[in-house]
């Protein structure tokens, strides 16, 4: 207790720097370590990203304290004997980023681990863990970063997106299902009813239920033509609209529509709340001065991609301008703290971060707006011919400069309110 981590250079204790205050990572791989695994004690240290502990004799199970350990990326615990069902608060890491819990005694089923959707590593093989697969965003995982093999797996495996072999899935005899060589039986067809001696007067009593219905709705018919008078008053344009239902899907043949004719999924949500277009809050940026929410609606649009919380929109405006329009759905987070959070971004702007160009937030529905980037993704640079130039290394090397760049400046300015980046990956690297 008279010792200090940082300054005392503690075996496996790596602090951040430059400051060099704080502890950064926990790495005590093959120390011999026995006993149990105390989160609450650990998860106090609110600087850790990085906890290792593998190759040693833990025993018992991870308390639900690990939940706690907010800022972890990185969570390896292979090689031990760790015992029991993993604990559901592990779903709650929404930092991590690789989490290795293979060759321990692991059992029951898995906790909600797809909701941590920047993954990139999940390894939990030679266990017994039982239950059915998660359905992973499956795209995010390289060959050999994805193995849940040599458990009690059973049922089908999820649509993997091609991208892992049956190597990740072995030795789980109740695992059916591309990519592995046992295909999932068919579903059972329902049985037919069973023969009842008193069929027949079920049949009889519904007809006479059946007749007593009809005569009802036939009085009802009769007092409503007599008592509703026969100028009814016309309804406003708006109850009008909040009424209309419409198809939520674009046509087949083409992906693009028009918010406005068609009625997208985001006016039939708007004009169920009641919402007036002045909810549409416009930030600093001079691009669109003038936008209205309805403007939105009219303006044709096209579907450029969907993700794990929402769909991505290209919207031409009536004046040329272009704008980025993601529908955001699904997202455990109050109207409150969404609005917080994107006027403290807004406020804290920097040149390679995009900002953005107004917000709308209402119960049902949550509208981010952007400039449209005409330059495409990082991704697009790196597996494209870009005018018959290759991207060269000093060009890499800058783009990887400017993205250090922002991230150190998010984590920096953004901390205290705790907002952070999500998935980082090319394709939300733009120019």
């Amino acid at each position: 207790m008279s010792s200090d981590p940082c300054s005392d250079q503690w075996a496996g204790v790596y602090c951040s720097y430059p400051e060099s205050v704080s502890v950064g990572e926990i790495a005590v791989d093959g120390y011999n370590l026995t006993g149990v695994f105390d989160a609450g004690s650990i998860c106090m240290v609110n600087s850790l990203t990085i906890l290792s502990l593998k190759q040693n004799q833990i025993s018992g199970s991870i308390p639900e304290e690990i939940g706690q350990c907010k800022e972890l990326t990185h969570l390896y615990l292979s090689g031990n004997k760790f015992s029991g069902s993993l604990p559901n608060s592990l779903s709650q890491l929404v930092n991590l980023k690789r989490l290795d819990i293979s060759d321990n005694n692991f059992n029951g089923e898995l906790p909600d681990l797809p909701r941590i959707s920047g993954l990139v590593t999940y390894l939990e093989q030679n266990n017994h863990l039982s239950g059915k697969i998660p359905n992973f965003d499956f795209e995010n995982f390289k060959k050999s970063e994805f193995n849940v093999a040599n458990n009690n797996f059973s049922g089908p495996i999820p649509y993997l997106q091609g991208h892992l072999t049956a190597d990740s899935f072995f030795g789980n005899s109740e695992l059916c299902g591309e990519p592995l060589s046992t295909a999932c039986p068919p579903s059972p067809a329902p049985l037919p009813p069973a023969e009842d001696s008193t069929q027949s007067y079920k049949g009889f009593f519904f007809f006479i239920y059946l007749g007593y219905i009809i005569l009802g709705v036939f009085i009802v018919l009769l007092l409503a033509l007599k008592f509703i008078p026969k100028n009814k008053p016309k309804k406003e344009k708006g109850d009008v609209e909040k009424n209309i239902i419409v198809d939520d899907k674009p046509s087949e043949t083409s992906n693009v529509f028009r918010f406005g004719v068609n009625r997208s999924e985001l006016s039939r949500t708007s004009f169920d709340s009641a919402v007036t277009p002045s909810t549409l809050l416009v930030l600093t940026s001079p691009l669109a001065k003038e936008l209205q929410f309805e403007d939105l609606l009219k303006a044709p649009a096209e579907l450029l991609g969907k993700g794990k919380h929402g769909s991505l929109y290209e919207v031409v405006l009536n004046s040329g301008v272009v704008l980025a329009v993601k529908r955001i759905k699904d997202w455990g987070i109050s109207e409150e703290e969404l609005r917080s959070r994107l006027q403290k971004t807004d406020q804290v702007g920097h040149p390679n971060i995009l900002p953005l160009v107004a917000f709308y937030c209402s119960k049902q529905e949550k509208l981010l707006v952007y400039e449209y980037q005409q330059n495409g993704s990082l991704c697009q640079v790196l597996h494209e011919l870009q005018n018959g130039h290759k991207f060269d290394w000093g060009s890499r090397l800058s783009v990887a400069a400017s993205i250090a760049e922002a991230l150190a400046y998010m984590h920096k300015e953004l901390h205290e309110d705790k907002i952070a980046h999500v998935n980082l990956k090319s394709t939300n690297i733009l120019f």
